[in-house]
């Protein structure tokens, strides 16, 4: 009798196991997808928080000791979004009152890749180190694609930038 009653059951239940075949099916189209890019997505903010993190320890810019320099010296070093930056030394002007030495440090290496830029501000007449800039980049970590990878720089690079400018002061000489 037991027999008889299970196989009673499931001969009325087959159109609810195709039904639940087709929910499965969308299921994975729909979801799949979704969760697939909550990985990346949340894999990424996990690596933004560690890298605002580790810049809140020691990120931004130093400044040791202001320089005085011309307009003539300021028209040497490059300027970025409208205020003074400089550069390595290997591409510097040999006429700019300053260049930068800057070590990389691979912090994370993999999807996504975190680096830690230290940037050392000389200024060219002694070889004094005027400032430190410190950044740290996150790379990568998107989902795969044939798209430019994700970045994210902590602190911005238009406040790094800001920053270091403030380090040249232009004063018209006599």
């Amino acid at each position: 009798m037991k027999t008889f009653l299970f196989i009673k059951m499931s001969c009325d239940q087959r159109g609810g196991s195709k039904l639940k075949g087709i929910l499965i099916l969308v299921a994975i189209v729909v979801l799949g997808p979704l969760l697939i890019a909550g990985f990346y997505e949340g894999r990424k903010a996990y690596w933004d928080a560690q890298v605002r993190g580790m810049c809140a320890k020691d990120g931004g810019v130093r400044i040791f000791e202001e320089m005085l320099i011309s307009r003539e010296q300021a028209g040497h070093l490059p300027h970025v979004d409208g205020v003074i930056a400089v550069t390595k030394e290997s591409i510097s002007d040999p006429a700019a009152p300053a260049f930068s030495k800057i070590l990389e440090t691979v912090v994370k290496d993999g999807e996504p890749s975190i680096f830690r830029y230290e940037q050392a501000i000389v200024r060219r007449s002694d070889q004094a180190t005027v400032a430190k800039a410190v950044i740290y980049v996150r790379t990568g970590g998107d989902m795969p694609s044939p798209a430019f990878p994700s970045s994210f720089y902590c602190p911005p690079l238009k406040k790094m930038n800001a920053d270091i400018s403030t380090i040249f002061r232009i004063e018209e000489f006599k």
